[in-house]
C-alpha cells in the first residue's frame, strides 16, 4: 500500500515517503515488528516515524537537548 504526496487523512500528508518507509524508519530504531505497527493511526505512525528520526540522527538530538538546556 502506497501512499504519495497529495495523500490526507485526518489532516496529515505524507510527501515522497510511503507507509512501508515510515514502518522501516519505525521498525529499525525500535523494533518493532509490522504486526505492532499495523494498529496504528496515520497519525500516531507519523508521530513514532518523528520520534525515530530524533533518536536515530545526531543533529536532531543535538537540537533537542539545547531547547531543554535553554528552558
Amino acid at each position: 500500500m502506497y501512499y504519495c504526496c497529495g495523500f490526507f487523512r485526518n489532516g496529515l500528508v505524507l510527501c515522497h515517503d510511503t507507509v512501508e518507509d515510515y514502518y522501516a524508519d519505525i521498525a529499525t530504531v525500535f523494533h518493532w515488528d509490522p504486526f505492532c505497527l499495523d494498529r496504528f493511526k496515520l497519525d500516531e505512525l507519523a508521530m513514532w516515524r518523528d520520534k525515530a528520526a530524533d533518536r536515530n540522527s545526531p543533529s536532531r538530538s543535538n537540537e533537542a537537548d539545547e531547547e531543554a538546556d535553554e528552558d
